[in-house]
């Protein structure tokens, strides 16, 4: 086996148990992770998790630190509709990437600020942009001044775990995903400008 292959292996080992822990985090609260029960919902030996992780705290320390870092450099923060879309799209690429869009929702429905610090950490990127593209356009006078980003941020990640959880049918992901962007789109941009643009 090349290094390459070994390095990927042993990554897609640690994503599965982190993504394991956060599901039971979401679903069952913090207390109900520990190393063996991550072990038997991963299917991922305890030794090799031990390997990894001192224990339950340091795995969880492990899920604070561990997020997707994608670039949202090419993105502009000028507020036009097309923008708009493209910052929905990349909050739904950042989030699906590094976690499931249902557990994001249980996590904030939750009220466990842990496991919503660890969710914010996730979307960390998403959420720094989505704020500064809000804020921009107050300040351009195309938002609403009562704007709210992180409200709307959560109303966003609402909608994509609500299409999730009941999905439409679409001959393929991409296309469902261009849907579910279109849409929302449109939902946000009709309330927060101060005339359709």
């Amino acid at each position: 086996m090349t290094m390459n292959k070994k390095s990927q292996e042993k990554e897609e080992i640690n994503n599965k148990i982190l993504d394991t822990a956060m599901q039971i985090a979401v679903t069952r609260g913090l207390e109900a992770i520990t190393i063996e029960e991550v072990a038997r919902c991963s299917g991922v030996a305890k030794t090799t998790i031990y390997r990894r992780y001192k224990n339950k705290d340091d795995l969880l320390s492990h899920m604070e630190l561990s997020h997707t870092q994608l670039n949202h450099e090419h993105l502009s923060v000028e507020p036009t509709h097309k923008n708009l879309r493209d910052v929905i799209a990349y909050i739904m690429n950042e989030l699906m990437q590094s976690i499931n869009m249902q557990l994001v929702a249980m996590a904030i429905a939750s009220h466990d600020d842990r496991l919503i610090q660890i969710v914010r950490k996730y979307a960390y990127n998403s959420l720094q942009y989505f704020d500064e593209y809000i804020a921009n356009g107050i300040k351009e006078n195309i938002f609403k001044p009562n704007t709210d980003p992180s409200f709307l941020y959560c109303t966003i990640i609402g909608i994509i775990a609500m299409y999730q959880l009941f999905p439409i049918k679409s001959q393929n992901k991409r296309n469902k995903n261009a849907y579910i962007t279109d849409e929302i789109t449109e939902l946000i941009w009709n309330r927060i400008t101060i005339t359709s643009q």
